[in-house]
């Protein structure tokens, strides 16, 4: 058996959550006062389970929860891939020393739990996705990351909102979904 090693590299998907957690924590709670209501109750990453119990839960997804086929023309240019890449498209190889580019689409959902009968919750998700949006397109800490295996990522930036409001009784929980795209460069990758 080869000898394992003590420590795992860091890679850019998991670098990537862990920073934009951080980063929006900061856009969606800490620099957000407290007696504001469009304040986040908790920023995670991956599915909320528990935390949906909290009224603003901001939950980051480095895949898109919706898979690769969800509005697939409107996100990305690129020739039509396949198989099982990030994204349904393939780009070509850059010309500089065999390096590659490969672009991660995910999304943050934020989903708001009202405890009114039917009360439209436009007034408090604006504020809340308007904080998402800025975070991913203007903190500084999510371009240049790079990672222990050769990748780094030049680019991120979200491109589309939606989402619906649903519950029952007297709950109503409105879901927004942020989309974006991170372009991640691959320096290690000869030919063989």
């Amino acid at each position: 058996m080869a000898n394992r090693p003590t420590s795992t590299p860091s890679s850019i998907e998991p670098l990537l959550a862990t920073t934009m957690q951080t980063v929006l924590t900061e856009w969606c709670i800490t620099d957000v006062p407290e007696d504001d209501a469009s304040r986040a109750n908790a920023v995670i990453i991956g599915k909320p389970t528990d935390e949906l119990r909290q009224d603003i839960v901001v939950s980051i997804h480095t895949q898109h929860p919706f898979g690769p086929i969800r509005d697939r023309d409107t996100r990305v240019d690129g020739v039509e891939g396949g198989g099982l890449s990030r994204s349904p498209h393939r780009f070509p190889q850059e010309t500089l020393g065999g390096m590659r580019t490969e672009e991660i689409i995910g999304c943050v959902q934020v989903n708001i739990r009202l405890r009114k009968e039917s009360e439209d919750a436009t007034w408090l998700i604006g504020p809340v996705i308007e904080r998402v949006k800025q975070g991913i397109d203007r903190d500084k800490r999510l371009i240049g990351l790079e990672d222990d295996l050769g990748n780094y990522l030049s680019i991120i930036e979200t491109f589309r909102a939606d989402g619906y409001a649903g519950g029952g009784g007297k709950v109503t929980t409105n879901f927004r979904w942020v989309d974006f795209r991170a372009y991640v460069h691959r320096t290690n990758c000869p030919r063989v």
